[in-house]
């Protein structure tokens, strides 16, 4: 007795759609990268605010700096990482700042 012939698995199934990566976050970034780009913002921001320019300016570095910062903090929540207490409270204050008119 002999076994019937079988084709493997393999070679009935239908062909797979190649898979693709979607393009990682912002949240799996490095978080050194990340961090730079909260110091690069906070820089921004204080050379606005001392060279005296437009509100309108210091408004947009302002929303980088938040914006920055929602990043780190993302990130490290993703990693289950604790956020400094530092860092929570500036982004806090920097959400409560009214921008200027």
């Amino acid at each position: 007795m002999t076994a019937p012939d079988v084709d493997p698995p393999e070679a009935t199934a239908p062909p797979r759609a190649p898979l693709t990566r979607p393009a990682p976050s912002r949240s799996l970034a490095p978080l050194s990268l990340l961090m730079r780009d909260v110091a690069i913002a906070r820089a921004l921001l204080a050379q606005q605010r001392q060279t005296g320019a437009s509100r309108a300016s210091v408004d947009e570095a302002r929303a980088q700096v938040v914006a920055a910062l929602t990043s780190y903090t993302a990130a490290l929540a993703a990693r289950q990482l604790p956020v400094p207490y530092a860092l929570r409270d500036e982004l806090r204050l920097q959400l409560r700042i009214p921008k200027n008119r």
